[in-house]
């Protein structure tokens, strides 16, 4: 005796196509991965003869024999189908897809509509989401690189003495003129005035101009020695770029600044080996402000004059010139090293000093990194 078909499908008997196939369907998507086979099986011919018994209730046929070919030439076609829309696999059977809809039966009720085993919208929705939200991200790396490019573009607009010069305009005739004239004789020399000065390099003549021109609350003297100031790290930090002959030339008006630094008041040569120089620290004679205005002019009209500091020079000191260093201060070379490891070591200024000594008195042989960094 052969199963009843409508226990396997766990319905009771009933003509509608649709809610065989519908149990059959849930049924199936109940089977696991390991179900034997034979599990697959009976429930297929659980649903055949379900489908059978339903079309002889709906046809009325009487005779079992006819009917039973006229279901199998139907079950034949139906079978081809549901093998199709049907798996044995339920790994494969996408629940509600269009392939697995029953047929329509005119003879029967028409068919339901059955949802999409997949929203496929809300996907699509999160993928929307996700691509504005990498758009977003996206816009602002791009703006936050931009605010930096900016804000570097206006940094390198200002410079150390605290002038703006990228918009300098030259100064009309006037009491700022007259100012500027007289600094230009202090900073350059008898023969300079301010206008030259704006003409031989606009980018040195805009950024002292706020310093010796338009400071109200300092006098005139004050105004010089603050320039002064921005003139000498000017010439420090040009160092890197300076041809041989011109860097010794610096190093040894920087030689000077620190001998006379060193004997004014406290805390001046600390300042100076700092690359500070408040207040036009140090004082220098007038024969030494000479050659300094006369080497600071050439600078100038050569375009070789800038207040950015460029690349950091790592300082090496050969053997020699520290055995050098230590002969002529008395300072031993243990010492010196150590002094010159931090602008804060007591004895900065003193072994400056020494090493620069010893640097330069060897001429030619001179290490030009040691000359340009220290």
């Amino acid at each position: 005796m052969s199963p009843d078909p409508w226990k396997i499908l766990g319905i009771g008997p009933t003509s509608d196509a649709y809610a065989i196939h519908d149990a059959y369907r849930r049924k199936l998507a109940k089977l696991k991965l390991d179900t034997p086979a034979e599990r697959y099986s009976q429930l297929m011919h659980a649903r055949t003869d379900a489908l059978k018994q339903a079309q002889n209730a709906q046809t009325g046929v009487s005779d079992r024999t006819e009917a039973t070919e006229t279901a199998a030439v139907s079950e034949t076609n139906r079978t081809d189908q549901s093998e199709r829309a049907f798996p044995a696999s339920p790994r494969v059977v996408l629940v509600g897809s269009e392939d697995q809809k029953p047929p329509k039966d005119a003879s029967g009720p028409a068919s339901r509509e059955h949802p999409p085993a997949f929203a496929t919208q809300p996907f699509f929705d999160k993928l929307d989401r996700f691509r504005l939200y990498a758009a977003g991200v996206g816009l602002l790396l791009v703006g936050i690189f931009m605010l930096t490019e900016v804000v570097d573009d206006f940094r390198e607009g200002w410079n150390d003495a605290g002038a703006y010069y990228d918009e300098y305009e030259p100064l009309p005739d006037g009491p700022a003129r007259d100012r500027a004239d007289a600094a230009a004789v202090q900073l350059f020399g008898t023969d300079v005035t301010w206008r030259q000065v704006e003409e031989a390099d606009p980018w040195m003549a805009g950024a002292l101009v706020r310093r010796v021109a338009w400071d109200e609350e300092n006098d005139l003297a004050t105004s010089v020695a603050e320039a002064r100031s921005s003139l000498r790290l000017a010439m420090l930090f040009s160092r890197l770029d300076l041809p041989r002959s011109d860097v010794v030339a610096v190093n040894r008006l920087y030689l000077g600044w620190l001998k006379t630094a060193l004997t004014q008041e406290d805390g001046a040569c600390r300042e100076v080996t700092g690359r500070a120089f408040f207040d036009g620290i140090p004082r220098m004679g007038e024969e030494a402000l000479s050659k300094e205005r006369q080497l600071v002019w050439r600078l100038i009209r050569d375009e070789s004059l800038h207040y950015t500091e460029g690349e950091i020079v790592p300082l090496r000191f050969p053997q020699d010139i520290l055995e050098a260093a230590s002969e002529n201060s008395g300072v031993g070379v243990p010492a010196l090293r150590r002094s010159m490891s931090e602008i804060t070591e007591p004895g900065n200024c003193a072994a400056t000093i020494a090493i620069l000594e010893a640097t330069l008195d060897q001429g030619e042989d001179a290490p030009i990194d040691l000359l340009r960094g220290i």
